[in-house]
């Protein structure tokens, strides 16, 4: 008797030590812990340099979500605290930032990018450090891929481009169609693959399929090499910077046909404004309008309005979305952790955001429609229709 006493209080010491080693052992592999006192959301994204529109709007839809929910009384009692770091269009920012929020900051999660090609070094970071990290508006199928703690609220490029393969031989009634890429951008390269996979489904015809190279300036002789293919449609699925200057050089050469492209185009009038007329007429796809009728998205535009002074984009709105997404996560937590909020995130089902209902999948994606949007004059571009999937 008094053996198996002696053995019950060993085995019961042993296994306070077992716990106290776990203990010690979870804390050598979470050396950057986040905070108890306060939920901390980072966010990193480029509000300067060539791509600063795109993070203007998104850090606006976000600053918006926290500010909103911080006057509701916060989450789980306890204020978001919003830390931003501007990546300066530099995928190397990229990574120094989402380093100091993680290791320095001690973020619970992270929101960003817009950049495909940011948001995948970003993703590896993240989920090396298993931190959760939700991108607003990448659209590259790459990203998700990376782990299990990569979320994003929008579609992606396999869906954009059926819409606009769907658009240009379904509405526009026209199937011949040159591409022009960015072939350093993930963004460009995947939306270029998957429009020339479903225009070909539909009996479509590529007659000309060019790249260049970001920052380029001199588009001239590509030009001319897809204007002897006479074209329909010139496709550029790239950002506006040169976008803009392909459209301007095309109508320069006697390009009379129609130009699409994706949600890189959107850029709060600057597309129009590089481009002038050239860039009138266009159609690109698109997370949101303004002019969508359905009440989360009018109630967003009137809150946001009301903020800002101006109308929403479709960045501004993914970025809306994606804080709300978390936020809405976090009051579904019993305990405040990396991994519970990880494992809440991707429970995500019928969200009423600013862009529509949001349900991820097994992928960590959104499945969801798009717009097809019409280049105008301004900063606003006009609805024209919405694609389901």
């Amino acid at each position: 008797m008094v053996f198996r006493t002696v053995f019950l209080i060993s085995l019961i010491f042993l296994s306070g030590c077992f716990d106290w080693f776990s203990a010690e052992q979870k804390t050598e592999k979470d050396p950057f812990a986040p905070s108890k006192d306060e939920i901390r959301i980072g966010e990193f994204s480029s509000v300067t340099g060539a791509q600063a529109p795109f993070g203007r709007a998104t850090h606006e839809g976000i600053q918006l979500a926290v500010k909103q929910a911080n006057q509701d009384g916060g989450v789980l009692g306890k204020k978001i605290r919003l830390i931003h770091y501007d990546d300066q269009g530099d995928v190397t920012r990229v990574v120094e930032n989402v380093k100091q929020l993680v290791e320095k900051d001690r973020v619970h999660v992270l929101i960003g990018e817009v950049s495909s090609s940011f948001s995948l070094e970003a993703a590896k970071l993240a989920q090396a450090y298993r931190v959760p990290m939700v991108t607003p508006s990448s659209t590259s199928p790459q990203i998700t891929q990376v782990g299990d703690r990569i979320f994003r609220v929008c579609f992606t490029d396999v869906f954009q481009g059926e819409v606009l393969a769907r658009f240009s031989v379904n509405h526009l009634k026209l199937k011949r169609v040159a591409i022009l890429t960015d072939q350093n951008s993930a963004y460009g390269r995947g939306l270029a693959k998957f429009f020339k996979q479903y225009h070909e489904q539909l009996s479509g015809l590529i007659v000309a399929d060019f790249s260049y190279e970001e920052g380029q300036t001199n588009f001239k002789d590509l030009i001319q090499k897809i204007l002897k293919e006479e074209p329909e449609v010139l496709f550029i699925p790239g950002y506006f910077p040169e976008a803009s200057q392909i459209m301007k050089v095309a109508r320069a050469q006697g390009f009379k046909g129609v130009f699409m492209g994706g949600d890189g185009w959107d850029s709060e009038g600057k597309l129009v404004e590089l481009a002038g007329e050239a860039a009138i007429g266009g159609f690109f796809s698109n997370h949101f309008s303004y002019e969508d009728r359905n009440p989360m998205a009018q109630k967003f535009v009137r809150e946001f309005r009301a903020e800002y002074g101006k109308y929403p984009n479709a960045m501004a709105a993914t970025g809306y979305d994606a804080a709300g997404v978390v936020i809405h996560s976090l009051k579904r937590l019993g305990h405040l952790t990396r991994d519970a909020l990880t494992q809440s995130i991707s429970e995500t089902k019928n969200y009423a955001g600013a862009t529509g209902i949001i349900t991820l999948n097994r992928q960590r994606d959104a499945i969801k429609p798009a717009v097809v949007l019409k280049v105008s004059s301004g900063t606003q571009n006009q609805y024209v229709l919405t694609i389901n999937p």
